[in-house]
């Protein structure tokens, strides 16, 4: 069985107080300067390592994301909310039939 979670705009966790936005799109940046809209992190890996010690959100825009750096992760420390910039538009996150999705 194929794994593939679909982001329709809902959010996943439910964050209370201050948060940090982090933008992530495909053909977006790796490493340490991403995560504005300017410059959205590629990555699910990318998006986490912007974490600063407060929840946050993610807000990604519509796409397929797949691969070893959106799959079989550890979240960081805090909560997290992935968002659809545009949900007229799909989110797919591909597993790669892992069995732990992130």
């Amino acid at each position: 069985m194929k794994c593939i979670f679909l982001l329709l705009g809902v959010l996943l966790v439910f964050v209370s107080g201050a948060e940090q936005e982090i933008f992530m799109a495909n053909g977006g940046a790796a490493g340490a300067s991403c995560g504005t809209p300017e410059s959205p992190c590629v990555s699910l890996e990318d998006s986490f390592a912007q974490v600063e010690e407060t929840d946050i959100i993610i807000s990604v825009a519509p796409g397929y994301y797949s691969g070893e750096r959106n799959t079989n992760l550890d979240f960081p420390h805090v909560h997290v909310i992935l968002q659809n910039t545009d949900p007229s538009d799909d989110v797919i996150f591909d597993c790669n039939l892992l069995p732990v999705g992130f």
